[in-house]
């Protein structure tokens, strides 16, 4: 195996292929991450996530709900459309679908209609989804 960006993404794809039976025995998802690697080996990254941390949400839903308020942000705001800038598309149309507080300044998770996922700034999206009186 070469270490080339696109032979990392194509393990990433078998990675989570071979990992679904585990996925449906645990009831959880589980994510490869980030890849470090040097010549002769690789690291890679995994996140392992319950999928129902009760009350019927998603632990990324309970997470945006603990933690939104502190971004200006309310706890109905999680799966709402705000524009996202990107460098390859422009501004484009994406769904919060999370937030990682440890993340300073980008933690807003957001996931576009064909799959992209990316991070924000969390006073864009409080200003898109709750602009201020006047302004």
């Amino acid at each position: 195996m070469e270490f080339t960006k696109e032979t990392f993404e194509e393990f990433r794809k078998a990675f989570k292929i071979s990992v679904g039976a585990m996925e449906k025995l645990y009831d959880v998802t589980i994510e490869p991450g980030s890849i470090k690697y040097t010549n002769s080996s690789f690291t890679l990254k995994v996140e392992v996530k319950k999928n129902n941390v009760g009350n019927g949400l998603s632990a990324d839903e309970a997470d945006f709900k603990l933690s939104c308020r502190h971004y200006g942000l309310q706890p109905d705001d999680f799966g709402k459309t705000v524009k996202v800038n990107t460098s390859k598309f422009g501004r484009i149309d994406a769904t919060i679908c999370g937030i990682a507080p440890r993340r300073r300044k980008y933690p807003i998770k957001v996931v576009t209609p064909s799959g992209g996922r990316y991070i924000m700034e969390a006073w864009n999206a409080a200003n898109q989804l709750h602009p201020k009186a006047g302004a």
